[in-house]
């Protein structure tokens, strides 16, 4: 989901934008994926752990390392 979010925040559909905002909540984007807002929580953290991205504040996420991020969603 979040490559997929990254893609559509691109100014070039060469490339994904590596900060952006999300666009849903996390209420939301749980209710999405039939998750808890916990374990979408802790999927996100699995991921800055990783070092794929880092949160910024409630909705920005930066994508530090673009070819994990692609490699975890399976793109």
């Amino acid at each position: 989901m979040l490559h997929d979010f990254a893609s559509a925040a691109s100014h070039t559909s060469c490339h994904i934008a590596y900060h952006f905002e999300l666009p849903l909540t996390r209420g939301e984007m749980a209710n999405m994926l039939g998750l808890t807002i916990e374990t979408l929580s802790r999927k996100l953290g699995e991921l800055e752990e990783m070092g794929a991205i880092v949160r910024k504040g409630k909705r920005g996420i930066d994508i530090t390392d673009p070819a994990l991020l692609r490699e975890v969603s399976g793109r």
